[in-house]
């Protein structure tokens, strides 16, 4: 039996408008979460020094932030509730109270 450890984005929609660092590929990003007026969660990936802006995506369960040849790179951000992947009863709704809790922006899963 081995053992998981997921890795995710410390961010919580709590939090939400909230600007971040985050180092992929060696290199640190700011990244500037938000809510639209709609309800939909966006992400936003600038340089360290927010002055060039990189990509943005919006935030949808299952699928990859990062799913463009455009993004800045290509290391994987997947807004996934571990529940469900277990085969756990779980949502997959994506909204105030889920985002950051059930639901976390996942990077990695190592076994070991």
């Amino acid at each position: 039996m081995t053992n998981q450890t997921y890795k995710y984005l410390d961010v919580s929609a709590a939090d939400f408008p909230v600007d971040k660092y985050y180092t992929f590929s060696n290199v640190t990003y700011l990244f500037r979460f938000k809510k639209n007026d709609n309800g939909l969660y966006t992400v936003e990936i600038w340089d360290v020094k927010g002055q060039t802006f990189l990509f943005s995506n919006k935030i949808v369960y299952g699928r990859p932030i990062c799913d463009s040849l455009l993004a800045p790179f290509q290391d994987k951000i997947i807004p996934l509730n571990i529940d469900v992947l277990n085969g756990l009863a779980g949502t997959t709704d994506i909204n105030d109270s889920t985002l950051g809790n059930q639901i976390k922006l996942y990077t990695s899963i190592v076994e070991s």
